[in-house]
């Protein structure tokens, strides 16, 4: 795995919360210019990106639909909703994330 990106936040960046969301919406969208992004791991507040109703959620989508592996947090998830509120990726455990990143040549943490 070359390159991994973690979001363990809904947003991007500290300060307003608004602004922060619009940041992460944005690198998102143009996060299929990183060369050899493999996956993205989601936990804590970073699984809300794949939840229904983020302004996210169509730029995950479009990353995943290009081959981008989406874990999200099985246990952080069932912290702020349920599985099914999980509109792309798939929900996985600890050590899900734990194997992504220990392959990964490059992790950048958002």
């Amino acid at each position: 795995m070359k390159t991994v990106l973690v979001i363990n936040r809904y947003g991007m960046g500290e300060g307003d919360d608004t602004l922060a969301r619009e940041l992460l919406t944005t690198f998102l969208n143009k996060a299929s210019t990183l060369r050899d992004l493999e996956a993205i791991c989601l936990y804590n507040g970073g699984v809300k990106a794949a939840f229904e109703g983020s302004p996210m959620l169509p730029a995950l989508s479009t990353l995943h639909e290009n081959g981008v592996e989406l874990i999200t947090c099985g246990t952080c998830v069932n912290h702020f909703a349920s599985a099914e509120k999980v509109k792309v990726g798939r929900v996985g455990s600890m050590d899900d994330v734990l194997s992504t990143l220990h392959k990964a040549k490059k992790v950048i943490t958002l």
